[in-house]
């Protein structure tokens, strides 16, 4: 079977790291100095009344490296070290003229509209990027499941990039249940080993069958388990945090009407969008959906879940195709 190695992954959720952000500061707050320095060695002000404009090429540049924090930063550093060092009375934060608090307000609103328009060229050069990431994404997909005349080996290819591709977003493992030929739910493929199989219990199961009967995606979680347990004071020492708990998500696979199956996956820590999910109010991605959704990073996940039910629907239509659990 082809290896699903090489497809690309989808980007998780941007945690904030106190190393680089103390490292933005340090650039965003020297190299803003660096150039009230010049202009204070050199005396340019207020032989160039203009001066301070050169603080827009740094302010440019931290916006389209760093982003907003830094843009922000070296506006409001920017501000307040021209008026301490260059405007007189020096080594103070007041102006003598009106005109010189006119100017560095023009200055201050000109620096964040400059830095606002650097960001949204920023954002939208990355939301291209993320559109091209995904149609890659799903040019693999239908490459691969293309190549296998099996529809087990497909939905295993499905299965396996899902996990593969979602995994910054938190799943961790996921299994689909499929009806047999009296329409009991049965779990037909899984991306767990033998040693961390995706067993589903008897409450699971009954879960799973709500959601495909109602069409409903269904989230259960988990606490972990107490490092130490009271109960007689009604006490649970928990190591770990409330909010990292696991969940187990059923999606019921649909086409149209029909329920085809219902699609497990194990999540853990998932991304701020990928909290709670409910089934989109039609499973044809029209292209008012997509105009509606098209900033949603969950319009990716229903175009990829897709997939899965065209290979169901494909075989539901063969009609002379024997597999036990077609109905």
């Amino acid at each position: 079977m082809p290896s699903v190695a090489h497809m690309p992954v989808l980007e998780g959720q941007s945690r904030i790291r106190w190393s680089r952000l103390c490292s933005e500061t340090f650039v965003t707050i020297t190299s803003t100095l660096a150039i009230t320095g010049i202009i204070f060695a050199w005396q340019l002000y207020p032989r160039i009344p203009n001066i301070s404009i050169i603080y827009l090429l740094a302010i440019l540049v931290l916006a389209s490296a760093y982003g907003r924090y830094a843009a922000l930063l070296s506006s409001i550093v920017a501000s307040l070290s021209f008026d301490f060092f260059i405007v007189p009375p020096f080594y103070t934060l007041t102006m003598d003229r009106w005109e010189e608090w006119v100017a560095l307000c023009i200055f201050l609103i000109t620096a964040l509209l400059t830095s606002q328009l650097t960001l949204r060229l920023r954002y939208e050069r990355n939301q291209a990027h993320a559109r091209e990431r995904e149609a890659k994404i799903l040019y693999e997909l239908i490459r691969l499941t293309n190549s296998q005349e099996g529809l087990e080996d497909q939905l295993e290819i499905v299965l396996l990039s899902l996990a593969r591709v979602f995994s910054a977003w938190g799943v961790h493992a996921c299994a689909l249940l499929l009806p047999d030929h009296e329409g009991a739910l049965t779990q037909l493929l899984d991306t767990t080993t033998d040693d961390d199989s995706f067993a589903l219990s008897r409450e699971e199961v009954l879960l799973a069958v709500r959601a495909m009967v109602n069409g409903e995606v269904i989230d259960q979680r988990s606490l972990p388990h107490p490092a130490l347990n009271d109960p007689a004071n009604h006490l649970h020492l928990y190591r770990q945090l409330p909010g990292d708990v696991d969940m187990l998500r059923l999606i019921p696979l649909q086409r149209g009407a029909r329920s085809l199956g219902v699609l497990c996956l194990r999540i853990q820590q998932p991304a701020p969008w990928f909290t709670s999910i409910k089934l989109p109010a039609s499973q044809e991605l029209d292209e008012e959906k997509e105009e509606k959704e098209e900033k949603a990073p969950l319009a990716f996940f229903w175009i990829f879940l897709e997939q899965a039910n065209s290979i169901l629907e494909r075989a539901r239509l063969q009609a002379h195709a024997v597999q036990p659990w077609v109905r």
